[in-house]
């Protein structure tokens, strides 16, 4: 691998697009490191709300950082994946850190005659009814309003034509509120919001879903971003190896490390290309 400038550490932080090839039992029965070893293991904690989020990857000395590779249609169409899949994983995160089941979302859409031109224009107009329901919020002395929105908007024939429509999550406990104020002629669904064991996970991929056209999110700048820690001196590289494996229990560690949060499931890659493993697990708080 071609040497790069003089820093103390390296590490892919695309993590499981690095690692992209889950390991079957079988594989990691057989399984030996390759190539360079690492210099040691990476955690970031992800906690967002009730949810915890544990990556743990590896970072390597310097001279063996790779090079950035020449941007071709397959690596552009790469970026775009991993935008939209990171987009997916911030709405997520968002969702749980922000909204309890106390909150609502609902689904607004616009009558015949008052469909937007394009997806910016629809995201003007949702946000001329969140100035309204800000506007109800304060008059009536209400908790000031926090937001989360998905727009989703398609008009390519070839990919399926969608009407264009907005998910919004909203921390009001009126759902009258929001289905009085909407201006586009066309129905309000609102629905109180269900985490479960994961949180609003569910909510955030079903609102995120469609594989065609544009989806933008857009929040109040009121929302709390989720906490997000590293550390070099958790996870040994010996102990990563062992729980790829499963000579060590993942569930056994993560809890041990994570004492307030009770373990869900976990998923560990490895990559044809770069040494060490990829281990990404999930947690709830405990009741």
């Amino acid at each position: 691998m071609p040497k790069i400038a003089n820093t103390k550490k390296y590490t892919l932080d695309n993590t499981e697009d690095t690692y992209a090839v889950g390991l079957t039992d079988l594989e990691r029965d057989a399984w030996r490191l390759s190539g360079e070893r690492p210099s040691g293991f990476r955690t970031r904690t992800i906690k967002s709300g009730d949810m915890l989020e544990v990556e743990c990857f590896p970072y390597w000395p310097t001279k063996y950082a790779m090079g950035r590779a020449p941007k071709t249609k397959a690596s552009r169409d790469a970026q775009f994946k991993l935008n939209n899949k990171n987009a997916i994983k911030n709405v997520i995160r968002l969702a749980n850190t922000n909204f309890t089941k106390q909150d609502i979302w609902i689904t607004v859409t616009y009558a015949e005659g008052r469909l937007p031109a394009s997806a910016k224009a629809a995201v003007t107009e949702a946000n001329k009814y969140l100035r309204k329901i800000k506007s109800y919020i304060k008059k009536h002395n209400l908790p000031e309003l926090k937001y989360l929105m998905v727009t989703e908007w398609c008009d390519d024939e070839k990919k399926g034509k969608v009407r264009v429509h907005h998910h919004i999550l909203m921390n009001l406990a009126d759902r009258d509120i929001p289905e009085k104020l909407w201006h586009g002629g066309e129905r309000v669904q609102s629905r109180r919001l269900q985490p479960d064991e994961h949180g609003f996970e569910g909510l955030g991929r079903y609102i995120t879903k469609s594989k065609n056209g544009t989806r933008r999110y857009t929040g109040s700048r009121n929302l709390k971003k989720p906490s997000i820690t590293h550390s070099d001196y958790k996870l040994t590289k010996s102990r990563a190896e062992k729980i790829a494996r499963g000579s060590i229990s993942a569930q056994d560690y993560f809890e041990k490390e994570n004492k307030h949060h009770k373990y869900i499931d976990h998923k560990t890659f490895i990559s044809d290309y770069v040494s060490g493993c990829y281990i990404y697990a999930r947690m709830r708080r405990r009741d």
